[in-house]
């Protein structure tokens, strides 16, 4: 059984004045991943950004801050002055689980959805000797994330330009020369399922605790 998990651009701009936003975007995004340079997510999102700039007329940054299991860099993009220049790119589960397993430097609730960009297949296995035999009883805790405040005029910029980037056939193209599928789903659509998604987990948990890594 697979499941997808990869990255999600989440993007969670603000900014302190509306009438800034017919300038948008003025001056480099920054797009923090949480990886290591090198790595599948970090690679994605490098990918990604060309077709991304292309769209919004302006150039994006890719920064890597990993540590804590991505915690790090979302924290960094939750705490980001609302000004419109940081975005954040997360896997899935570490969006949905870190707020739940411990007490976290950011919420859920602290980021807005830009879409999901892309998955990829991972294979759960679990004991023989265990109470679960299908997803639909484990509950799929998978998927994407981004600061709150962001203008409803610059985040439908944003959402536009990613889903015309992930529309792409050369960025499609592109990915599957990293063994990643394009997968888009809209920001509202994507946030809702996250939340959703959340839930689902925090119950799993309170009935069967999975370890901390």
């Amino acid at each position: 059984m697979t499941v997808t998990r990869r990255a999600l651009l989440g993007a969670t701009l603000a900014t302190p004045a509306l009438a800034q936003s017919a300038r948008f975007p003025d001056r480099p995004i920054e797009l923090v991943v949480g990886f290591a340079p090198g790595g599948g997510t970090d690679v994605n999102m490098r990918s990604f950004a060309r077709f991304f700039e292309a769209r919004l007329g302006g150039s994006v940054v890719v920064v890597n801050r990993p540590g804590a299991g991505t915690e790090v860099a979302m924290a960094s993009v939750a705490r980001t002055r609302p000004d419109r220049s940081t975005l954040g790119a997360a896997t899935l589960p570490t969006l949905v689980t870190i707020p739940i397993e411990r007490q976290a430097q950011f919420k859920l609730e602290a980021f807005v959805g830009i879409g999901q960009i892309a998955s990829d297949p991972n294979a759960f296995s679990v004991s023989a000797a265990g109470p679960y035999t299908s997803m639909a009883q484990a509950g799929p805790c998978r998927s994407r994330f981004a600061p709150a405040g962001t203008p409803p005029e610059i985040l439908a910029r944003l959402r536009q330009a990613a889903e015309e980037a992930a529309k792409d056939e050369a960025f499609a193209r592109a990915l599957e020369q990293q063994f990643t599928e394009v997968r888009f789903i809209p920001g509202a659509e994507w946030f809702a399922q996250l939340g959703a998604m959340q839930d689902r987990c925090r119950a799993l948990r309170a009935k069967t605790p999975w370890r901390e890594r």
